[in-house]
């Protein structure tokens, strides 16, 4: 990186820095004690770096960005006291929040995984571990500690069983448009496997025949009408 493009603040205050621009009350709330450490004026944006006491939740660095007169992107570390343990969990929606920004489908396979801490070791349990690591979420995990923490710490993602499926039912689904469509149930039923029975979560590509069962998130739901007469359920 060139020095012409870093701009060495030396820890001053954020509200010092950009004293020229008129944040909104919010942001001057959760940034205004921050020190900000540095900016890196890179094509296309830059990145704003800044250092707290406190813990933030990064939610709000969509407010900040927004009012900035540029470009930036947002990396916090933070000073706070505690072991490496205390310190990730109470980072962990900033973590959540960075993911989502990269990839929501990985931040969804996290939402309910479950997090161990042996010494320097976080290990994270995910029935969709075959799509976090394909996506590198690990190294990403890892990286982000260092920024927040100034600390390596090991990040491994391995597999774990799903969760027993419960039966479904979507009443009263409104149509996509104000038709005469009729408004539809669905039932999705299965037998409870035997409790020594374990399930083990394997991609959409590698099944070939047989009956399957898909556990996520719905998002939104559309019936469309066919020429016959007939109707389609359409989850997303």
């Amino acid at each position: 990186m060139d020095n012409n493009k870093i701009n060495k603040i030396n820890n001053k205050k954020f509200s010092e820095v950009f004293k020229k621009i008129n944040f909104s009350q919010t942001v001057l709330d959760v940034f205004g004690d921050c020190e900000v450490e540095s900016i890196y004026m890179n094509e296309p944006q830059a990145l704003l770096c800044l250092r707290s006491d406190k813990i933030i939740n990064e939610n709000y660095a969509e407010a900040l960005l927004s009012e900035l007169k540029f470009g930036a992107e947002l990396q916090v570390a933070f000073n706070i006291e505690g072991t490496p343990q205390e310190k990730i969990k109470s980072l962990w929606e900033n973590v959540l929040y960075k993911i989502s920004r990269k990839n929501p489908v990985c931040r969804g396979a996290l939402e309910n995984a479950e997090l161990e801490f042996e010494s320097e070791r976080l290990t994270i349990k995910s029935p969709a571990s075959f799509l976090l690591q394909k996506n590198k979420t690990d190294l990403f995990i890892k990286n982000l500690i260092k920024n927040y923490l100034n600390k390596d710490i090991a990040v491994e993602i391995i597999s774990a069983p799903p969760t027993q499926f419960k039966p479904v039912i979507f009443e009263n689904i409104p149509p996509a448009a104000k038709t005469e469509t009729p408004r539809a149930i669905v039932k999705i039923e299965r037998q409870r496997p035997p409790k020594t029975q374990n399930i083990a979560a394997i991609p959409i590509k590698e099944i070939n025949f047989g009956d399957t069962v898909i556990r996520g998130k719905i998002f939104s739901v559309d019936i469309i009408k066919t020429k016959t007469g007939g109707e389609i359920l359409v989850m997303e």
